[in-house]
């Protein structure tokens, strides 16, 4: 994604992600191109993580259209 720090994968990549419904998605579909932490940085509403969601798939993110719709889960927990 344009404007990404360089990728730094956590030691373990789930940590610090909530267990809710949309962590494992956020995992297999972020992790790969950069690191988790760097969501955890992030601040976004629900409309700024489809945006940022669908420029990773438009740059090869594994994102299926179910999975898209779980950038609920982006927001609830980074959020503004």
């Amino acid at each position: 994604m344009a404007g990404c720090a360089p990728a730094v994968a956590p030691t373990a990549p789930s940590e610090g992600l909530p267990d809710d419904p949309g962590k494992t998605e956020t995992l297999a579909a972020c992790s790969g191109g950069h690191g988790i932490g760097q969501i955890m940085g992030q601040h976004r509403d629900a409309a700024q993580w489809s945006s940022s969601v669908t420029a990773m798939i438009n740059n090869g993110a594994p994102v299926t259209d179910a999975d898209l719709g779980k950038v609920n889960y982006l927001a609830a927990h980074f959020g503004p």
